[in-house]
């Protein structure tokens, strides 16, 4: 609530006005952007993260999976602003529950069963598939990178404790078997 207006010569305490220390945070709430609250020494706020379930999650990517294109190019040339709008057709198993769900936690908009992933919606979902478990990353063996020098460097200790055989060698001996006429 406001604090109404009273003309100086009606107020008690003539202190408060005069003060050469105000308390900012208190005078200007919240209208302070970062770069000022930051400048003149405030606590910063921190950007909350919203937390979205994981049911809520698979709906909207089944609803990602599945783009209408023709939608998308008809409002793309409707609108003539140049800026293709993704449109997405809600699948028949996303019950009408589920759809209002995403619709009123902001991650979808639209009309019907024809719907506008929204800006927190790619996010959720780019969140989600960053957490998620990678198939491919998950088996993977890495081969240990051998610098060459160091790779001859084991070589000739090799061969110097008798346990390196020359490749030349073999070869010579194979091909004598392969191919006696050579």
């Amino acid at each position: 609530m406001p604090q109404p207006i009273v003309p100086i010569h009606m107020q008690q305490d003539h202190s408060a006005l005069f003060d050469a220390t105000p308390n900012i945070e208190s005078t200007f709430g919240n209208s302070l952007s970062d770069i000022q609250s930051q400048l003149l020494g405030l606590p910063t706020r921190e950007a909350a993260t919203k937390k979205y379930s994981e049911p809520m999650l698979r709906v909207l990517e089944a609803i990602s999976r599945s783009e209408d294109e023709v939608i998308s190019v008809a409002s793309a040339l409707a609108d003539n602003t140049g800026t293709k709008t993704k449109y997405y057709r809600v699948p028949e198993d996303v019950s009408d529950g589920d759809l209002l769900m995403l619709k009123t936690s902001g991650l979808i908009r639209g009309q019907g069963r024809s719907v506008v992933i929204t800006e927190a919606g790619q996010v959720a979902l780019r969140d989600q598939w960053l957490r998620s478990e990678n198939a491919l990353r998950a088996g993977r063996e890495k081969e240990m990178f051998v610098h060459p020098v160091l790779e001859q460097k084991r070589k000739r200790a090799a061969h110097a404790e008798g346990r390196f055989q020359r490749v030349a060698d073999s070869v010579q001996r194979v091909k004598k078997v392969i191919r006696p006429e050579e």
